[in-house]
């Protein structure tokens, strides 16, 4: 594991340079792995030794330098051969240490007559970070810095990549060491972790922990601690149980610690009593669920919650929360059965699942049954061809429309399932409706194992109702054992009232008996013996399609799985006479399995080979099924992916690249990249896959979704190996490709030549090669690129290019005036309306606005097109759009602007979600500066481009927006935020690309913050843009470099120069026709003058329109 730069790919192997030479980083050239696999790197190249007696060696020496010990000959020889020494043992050792240090440097191995030795400065372990982290956290712990801890001690444990033994083969005394550390960390942890709301993840480690060491009392007092708290004393009588064993075999008895936890679990138990009494039901009987037991006070308070909500029209939150098996969802359905009783509000159910990796899956049922085609309905259900959503707030209002639709008169209750299992974006989204429900009477009823629900829901909550274990009544009266009170009391303690617990036990027959199960897995375990061996082997198989399944499917499964319809039908009759699944009414055919851990018991029982076969034979039978039941493609893909090697690596990768597609149009990036990750990870796996152009087009594909994620490390990672790909295999297309998508992922700052070099010879090589004219969008984006960053590079370029291909050269001048400066963006648009291999639209649209920029056109001055702009292109057609919401801005005419941007957003949509979602941040950046326009800083602070960012709301313009607004807002963040983008226009560590509106968005923040320093860089800056206009692409119309150069000099005490550049601004805007900046430069005008008790002239006071 090469922790320096893991993940490149091979670098050039060499000796390693001194520490403190320009080559390494701040990391030790040589860094070891011990805590898992040995590992050895080498400047980022794995060089780890492949030999046993090699990888003994490199183990001593880092273990020794662990201890700052010097080893000596003898020892090493020891360590390296032990029993069976070579013929010549210092001299093989003195060889071994040779070839170390030929491989690594012979700095990184010191030497004496004596022994052999690393050098600290040349050589990092791995064990010193973990160790050094360890001890922070137990310091900070110490401190009461309980945050702080728990970072650093999470930090460490994630050092440790997997949570066994380490493997690497370490002397005893040291794997029982490095064991020991991480346990101890583990216990830390759960310790600092137990007396907080994360009581969950402190469990997690606990059980790792106790399970490791059951003689450790302090982990099992924590543990048990835990599991009271939450009460489930199921699992807390459990884990008791276990550590007395422990302590028993080791002749030991429970220490204070443990022996308090274990009196406080004694009077929780005692604390209930039976009361009445009825026969013993007969083992072995199904018992319906209904009616519900021992919930009464819960259903009442549920049902009153869910009532108000309703009744007061304020959408609201109720929360139902438990461990598993402790009837949510009982509870839930109680509460629905009594509304159906009263006439009460319509329910809809949403249910969230595991397997489901697309965050508006859930919201499938708020489409009707009946519609398959609309673009929601294929969104929602997760088709990968469905049309894109525009943005996650129009997403969001979608689903509220929907869901407004299918409300009645009388309300809705929404309910969630098993929110635990809710990505962050399908939580959003719940609270996104919430938020639009307004007064609507909506109540939002959930079901989960965590105690506390996000932060995005708290605001809606009212009521909370953690669930716990049934009391011995109900215990009794669930098992029909009162006239045995003390059997209702054993029962009680030892499933800690669990009901589901309780059920499994009593339809086992082993109540009363002296075998009853320790815990529920084995209750269920039993319960399962009772089947029919043939039955199992249906329900396995139906456990493999989840937790719903259908007669159809089962029907439709080939090969050795294959069974006729009456036999699964017959078969699942039986299932369901054992209380293991429960049929639809509502649908026939549909299945239910009664609970989800009955059916995870099941699928564990069935072997790995047998798993890949099933879901192989499941993943087929659905994509035949299809046809007239459409799959979700995450659905497809998850049985495709489990059923390889059975499946091919081809259909792998297809339903992997589905899945991608799928979560890209609901705008979940991240989970598209996974997906496309998974099918690389596919096609190397498979030895008989060559490398090749779908290797290449996934490797684009994965980056893309990773940088429109904001995953930009990883993106760049993932263009890297493409461009080594390409450059291996002779593929121009992906090798420009990814050259372009590596300086794209490089845009918040100024990049050296070694990262364009990539991109001017990919461009140098297209035009050698003569596959330039089938590249020509590629090769235009490049030079455009190029322009950022080498202008005069990327003039020479576009000169051959053009000479190349001369029809191109109107499409290619095209792309580069985006980037260029106003004065070569004037020349260039002039150019190109002479050109007659332009387009003559674009052409037409681009010379307008350069104008406007130079303030030598009106900005709502439309010169004459040369063509019906009907004719325009797709890419044309937008930015002409927003050009035009532009000019309504600028011209003072705000609500014709808000109606356009409204229809653009409502407008079809572009095929591909990342240029969808470009456009997208384009209209709600001009919405955003509306509101900034006109004073609404609340809508500007709540812009889609802030709450939900996309890689094309990244644009580094974006961060001085972000600054801008809590400075105009006053909050004391917006003065750190804004020295830092100082530093970056000082230092000129990002593009000049859009320099002005930037700048003009610093020089507000500097003001308004008192900054002068950066006031002093903003005008040394504008300066140099005397006379010209802020437009960032066509999209917004930022002002006059001249009136903020204005307000600069009298923030800095100059006002003879602000009066001079006030009137050059005043000047500048009656000519482009900016009325919605006129008055504001007229009226800093005048304050100048009379603050030096200058006549103030009445023009400069009004406006001129």
């Amino acid at each position: 594991m090469c922790v320096g730069h893991r993940g490149t790919g091979e670098f050039e192997r060499g000796l390693p340079v001194p520490p403190g030479a320009a080559s390494p980083a701040a990391a030790a050239p040589v860094q070891i792995g011990l805590l898992d696999r040995l590992s050895v790197c080498v400047n980022g190249v794995d060089v780890t030794p492949q030999g046993p007696t090699q990888q003994r060696l490199v183990i001593a020496l880092a273990v020794a330098a662990l201890h700052e010990q010097r080893p000596s000959v003898d020892e090493l020889v020891d360590a390296v051969y032990g029993e069976e020494l070579p013929p010549r043992p210092r001299r093989s050792v003195a060889t071994l240490v040779w070839r170390l240090r030929k491989t690594w440097g012979t700095e990184a191995i010191s030497s004496d007559p004596y022994g052999y030795w690393l050098v600290a400065a040349w050589c990092s372990i791995d064990v010193r970070e973990y160790e050094g982290l360890l001890q922070r956290g137990h310091t900070l712990a110490r401190d009461g810095d309980r945050t702080g801890a728990v970072a650093a001690l999470t930090q460490a444990l994630s050092t440790w990549p997997s949570a066994g033994e380490p493997r690497a083969a370490l002397p005893p005394a040291e794997a029982e060491r490095f064991t020991e550390l991480r346990l101890g960390a583990m216990e830390r942890l759960g310790e600092l972790l137990s007396g907080t709301s994360r009581r969950d993840e402190a469990i997690r480690l606990l059980e790792h922990v106790t399970t490791e060491r059951p003689a450790w009392e302090h982990s099992q007092a924590l543990l048990i601690g835990c599991y009271l708290d939450l009460g489930n004393r199921a699992d807390a009588n459990r884990s008791c149980d276990r550590a007395r064993r422990a302590l028993i075999d080791q002749g030991v008895e429970p220490g204070p610690e443990l022996s308090g936890i274990i009196a406080r679990l004694g009077r929780a138990e005692s604390a209930e009593a039976p009361s009445a009494a009825r026969p013993v039901e007969p083992a072995g009987q199904v018992l319906e669920p209904e009616p519900l037991i021992g919930r009464s006070r819960d259903l009442e308070a549920v049902s009153a919650a869910v009532r108000t909500a309703i009744q007061s029209t304020t959408p609201s939150v109720v929360a139902v929360s438990g461990e598993a098996g402790i009837g949510k969802s009982a509870l839930v359905r109680a509460v629905l059965a009594r509304f159906a009783e009263e006439g009460g509000p319509r329910a809809l159910t949403l249910q969230c699942d595991p397997r489901r990796t697309l965050p508006y899956a859930v919201f499938a049922p708020l489409a009707p049954p009946d519609d398959q085609t609309s673009p929601l309905s294929r969104l929602l259900r997760g088709d990968a061809l469905a049309d894109p959503a525009a943005s996650i707030d129009l997403l969001h209002t979608a689903l509220s429309e929907q869901l407004r639709s299918i409300a009645d008169p009388t309300g809705l209750v929404l309910v969630v399932e098993d929110l635990h299992w809710a990505p962050p974006a399908t939580v959003e989204a719940v609270a996104a409706l919430l938020g639009a429900a307004h007064t609507s009477a909506l109540a939002v009823l959930i079901t989960t194992r965590t105690r506390t629900l996000p932060d995005q829901l708290t605001r809606w909550v009212q009521q909370r109702t953690r669930l716990s274990g049934l009391s011995i009544d109900a215990v009794a009266q669930l098992i029909g054992s009162e006239n045995d009170p003390a059997l209702a009391v054993d029962l009680r303690r030892r499933t800690g009232g669990n009901p589901l617990y309780v059920r499994q036990l009593h339809q086992t027959g082993h109540i009363g008996t002296s075998d009853l199960p320790d815990d529920l897995k084995a209750a269920i375990d039993a319960h399962l013996q009772l089947i029919p061996d043939e039955v199992l082997d249906t329900l396995r198989v139906a456990s493999a399609v989840g937790d719903t399944f259908t007669l159809v499917t089962l029907a439709a499964l080939p090969g050795e799985i294959r069974q006729d319809l009456p036999t699964w039908r017959g078969q699942l009759a039986t299932a369901a006479s054992h209380g293991l699944v429960r049929a639809d009414p509502g649908e026939p055919g549909r299945y239910d399995f009664v609970h989800t851990l009955i059916r995870e018991h099941l699928y564990d029982q069935i072997e790995a080979d047998h798993q890949t076969r099933i879901h192989a034979a499941i993943g087929r039978a659905l994509q035949r099924l299809a046809l007239s039941r459409p799959c979700p493609a995450d659905i497809l893909a998850h049985h495709y992916v489990r059923g390889w090697p059975e499946t091919s690596t081809d259909e792998v990768v297809d339903t992997l690249t589905a899945a991608a597609q799928a979560a890209s149009a609901q705008l979940d990036f991240t989970q598209a990249a996974a997906h496309y990750r998974a099918a690389l990870d596919h096609l190397a796996m498979d030895p008989q896959r060559e490398q090749d152009t779908r290797t290449a087009q996934l490797l684009g594909a994965a980056a893309g979704a990773c940088a429109a994620a904001g995953q930009l490390h990883m993106a760049n990672e993932l263009y890297q190996s493409q461009l080594r790909l390409a450059d291996a295999t002779g593929m121009i297309r992906w090798r420009l490709f990814a050259a372009l998508g590596i300086l794209r992922t490089q845009y918040t700052r100024r990049v050296g030549p070694e990262v364009t070099d990539h991109l001017v010879a990919a461009v140098s090589e297209a035009c050698a090669s003569g596959e330039l004219a089938a590249l020509p969008e590629l090769v235009g984006e490049a030079l455009a690129a190029i322009q950022v960053y080498r202008p005069a590079r990327a003039a020479e370029l576009l000169d051959s290019t053009c000479q190349i291909a001369p029809v191109m050269r109107g499409r290619f001048r095209l792309e580069v005036w985006e980037h260029q400066a106003v004065p070569d963006q004037l020349l260039t648009a002039r150019a190109l309306v002479e050109d007659d291999t332009a387009d003559p639209i674009g052409s037409w649209l681009r010379l307008w606005v350069s104008e406007v920029a130079a303030g030598m056109r009106a900005i709502d001055d439309q010169p004459p097109c040369p063509v019906p702009l009907n004719d325009a292109d797709d890419q044309t057609r937008f930015d002409l759009t927003q050009w035009r919401i532009t000019t309504m801005i600028a011209a003072g005419d705000v609500g014709r602007a808000y109606r356009l941007i409204d229809e653009a957003l409502a407008a079809p949509r572009h095929p591909d979600p990342a240029e969808n979602a470009r456009r997208a941040a384009s209209f709600y950046g001009q919405r955003t500066y509306l509101a900034l326009l006109t004073g609404d800083l609340d809508a500007a602070q709540q812009s889609p481009l802030l709450a939900h960012p996309t890689w094309a709301s990244r644009h580094p313009i974006m961060r001085y927006v972000a600054a801008y607004l809590p400075a105009v807002a006053g909050a004391a963040s917006a003065r750190e935020l804004c020295a830092d983008l100082v530093e970056e226009i000082r230092d000129e560590i990002i593009p000049d690309s859009d320099i002005v509106p930037r700048l003009l968005l610093l020089a507000g923040t500097c003001r308004r913050t008192e900054h002068r320093a950066g006031l002093e860089v903003c005008l040394e800056h504008l300066q140099r843009h005397r006379g010209e206009h802020g437009i960032f692409r066509f999209g917004q119309y930022w002002g006059s470099a001249d009136g903020t150069i204005g307000d600069l000099h009298v923030a800095l005490g100059d006002l003879e120069a602000a009066i001079e550049a006030y009137q050059c601004a005043i000047a500048g805007y009656e000519i482009v026709h900016a009325y919605r900046y006129l008055p504001s430069a007229r009226r800093a005008l005048a304050r100048t003058l009379e603050r030096l008790g200058r006549p103030t002239a009445s023009g400069h006071l009004t406006s001129g329109r």
